[in-house]
């Protein structure tokens, strides 16, 4: 037992390191992207390979139509949480089938957890501050990538894997802390499937 939790210490210390090097990685070389846009310009660009792009491109266009009107902004960033939410619950789902088969028995666990994540403070934090749509955004392309990827390993289906793939893509070009999501798709594995060389060879 001792063995186990200093060898899962030191793994746990190297990720770490791992993460903060890559993350500052990212942020150097991010910089000159993440220059906050005014309005007007966000409304006419709505795609560059600059991260954050799209998610103040709608902002930006909304602002514009509605001719200044913030609630116009709220309420698509309420209608986007719910869409997260959505997401979550499948997700949940496919992510807990293997561990639960009857879908009846896990429903009220599987809706309690969403109604959480629906009215938490810190979830709605995101769609109350309107610049923040970045996080709605890569969150509801990070849960739509990882149900694919779930699905792709459970069902050996190649189509959700390259979906997964460039869902995974569109999350970190919404907001670039989604570098690492690919990692953490992989990781998700066990849940649905058994570790071996198939599994394994999926992702790759």
């Amino acid at each position: 037992l001792m063995q186990f939790l200093v060898e899962a210490v030191v793994l746990s210390l190297l990720g770490g390191f791992l993460g903060i090097v890559l993350a500052l990685s990212a942020s150097v070389w991010l910089a000159g992207f993440l220059r906050v846009p005014s309005v007007f310009n966000a409304s006419i660009t709505p795609f560059s390979l600059a991260p954050r792009t799209f998610p103040y491109f709608s902002i930006g266009l909304v602002h514009v139509l509605a001719e200044g009107d913030l609630a116009w902004n709220r309420y698509l960033s309420t209608a986007l949480h719910g869409l997260v939410v959505i997401a979550l619950y499948f997700f949940l789902r496919r992510a807990t089938s293997r561990v639960a088969v009857d879908v009846a028995a896990r429903q009220p666990v599987l809706l309690f957890v969403c109604l959480w994540v629906a009215l938490n403070p810190a979830a709605v934090y995101g769609a109350a501050y309107l610049i923040q749509r970045t996080i709605l955004l890569a969150c509801l392309c990070s849960l739509l990538a990882a149900s694919l990827y779930l699905r792709a390993q459970q069902e050996a289906r190649t189509a959700d894997l390259f979906s997964a793939a460039l869902l995974a893509t569109l999350a970190t070009m919404m907001k670039e802390h989604a570098l690492l999501l690919p990692a953490a798709l992989v990781v998700l594995t066990p849940l649905v499937s058994d570790w071996n060389r198939a599994s394994l060879r999926r992702p790759a």
